[in-house]
Parts: C-alpha cells; sequence; structure tokens
C-alpha cells in the first residue's frame, strides 16, 4: 500500500506545471551547443547561459512533480509503469548534471573572443568536453534511451490506465517518433511537446482533478 497525501498531490502537481513550463519554453528558445558565429556571439552567450541556467532551476521542481504524477497514477501502475518513472527520474538528473555546467562555462569561454579563429578553438574545445571519454561521454550516450524509454513508458501507463485523462499522453510519445522520422531539428519541439503534457498534468492535479484516496494499491 502506498500512502499519499492529499496536500502532496497537490503540491506536486503545482511543481509539476510551474517546472514543465519553465522547461516548455526553454525548449522552445533552445540554441545549438555552439554559436556558429561571430555576430551572434554576444546573443549565445546571454541567452544559453541564462537558458541552461532555468532548466537546471526548473529540472528539481519536475522530479518532485513527476513523483507526485506516478504516485497518482498508482493504483493502476504496473512494474513497468515504474520502470518508466525511473527512466524519467534518471533523464532530468542527468539533463540537471548538463544544465549545470554551461551557466558557468559558456561565459567563461566565450566571453572576450574577437576572431573566427579563436571562435574556432573554443567551439573545438567545448565539442571535446562533451565527447571525451568517461563519465561525460556515458552521460551523453545514456541521456537519450533514458528519457526515451521514460516517455514512451509514460504515456502507455496514461494510456491504458484510467486516473488521468488520456489523449495529452499522445503528445509524450513525440520524442520517441521523432528519433524515428527522417527531419534533423525536430528533438526540442518533440521534448517541448512533451513538457506541455506534464504541464497539463499537473495543473490538473493541482487545480482541477480530484487527488486518489490518500491510501492507493500498486497494482501487481
Amino acid at each position: 500500500m502506498i500512502h499519499v497525501p492529499v496536500s502532496f498531490l497537490r503540491l506536486s502537481g503545482g511543481l509539476l506545471a510551474a517546472g514543465g513550463m519553465t522547461l516548455f519554453i526553454v525548449q522552445l528558445v533552445h540554441l545549438d551547443d555552439k554559436p556558429s558565429g561571430l555576430m551572434e556571439l554576444n546573443y549565445f552567450v546571454e541567452v544559453a547561459a541564462g537558458a541552461h541556467a532555468a532548466l537546471a532551476l526548473a529540472t528539481p521542481p519536475m522530479i518532485v512533480g513527476l513523483t507526485g504524477l506516478y504516485f497518482r497514477m498508482s493504483a493502476s501502475l504496473r512494474w513497468w509503469g515504474w520502470a518508466g518513472y525511473v527512466g524519467m527520474l534518471c533523464f532530468f538528473l542527468i539533463e540537471l548534471f548538463r544544465a549545470a555546467l554551461p551557466v558557468y562555462q559558456y561565459p567563461a569561454l566565450y566571453r572576450g573572443i574577437r576572431t573566427k579563429e579563436q571562435l574556432r578553438e573554443v567551439n573545438a574545445l567545448v565539442e571535446s568536453l562533451r565527447s571525451q571519454d568517461g563519465f561525460p561521454a556515458l552521460i551523453e550516450l545514456a541521456a537519450t534511451p533514458l528519457g526515451t524509454l521514460g516517455f514512451l513508458l509514460t504515456a502507455v501507463s496514461l494510456l491504458r490506465g484510467n486516473a488521468l485523462p488520456k489523449l495529452p499522453a499522445l503528445l509524450m510519445l513525440a520524442p520517441p517518433a521523432s528519433l524515428a522520422l527522417p527531419w534533423d531539428g525536430l528533438d526540442p519541439y518533440a521534448h517541448a511537446a512533451a513538457l506541455f503534457a506534464y504541464v497539463y498534468y499537473g495543473c490538473l492535479l493541482a487545480f482541477g482533478l480530484p487527488p486518489a484516496p490518500p491510501t492507493a494499491a500498486a497494482a501487481p
């Protein structure tokens, strides 16, 4: 039996909506990981550092909200549904780690650049830091499969269960679907669509949908 206080469900819904909306906006203004020219350098440093700071600040509330969402669905979840929760939790923890570093790295690395040669050298350094062997490379490799699995299993859990409306869960299938499509540049918009679904469920949990009873039994 899982004891879930109603106040926690309401609070987690608000955190899920707030964190999800922040991440949704960040995805829509998402920039490339490196500036392509000197003309956009100042804009890149300001916006990229700010976007990553917002991402780092919004991820912890998102994790708490995600936990409340899964507790709300706990009566109908099977083991693979909880596997989806673990996948999403690991994905957002990786995103938190990846977001925190550029907040300090980008201003230090890119400010003071005056020539295209300097920009190429710094871009090459940033790329080498992301692709070097060891822990950073493992994190980069793990993010995509964990996120894909998490979004997919969360969507299936919502579609199969009766705890929450099913239609918004279709948006969570966008990130896995974008991997199978032949067009580049869809990933930020696919993740934005999935995050908007979390905003909807967060608002529903916080303000609209009556919470489940405080005690819910997990399905075998």
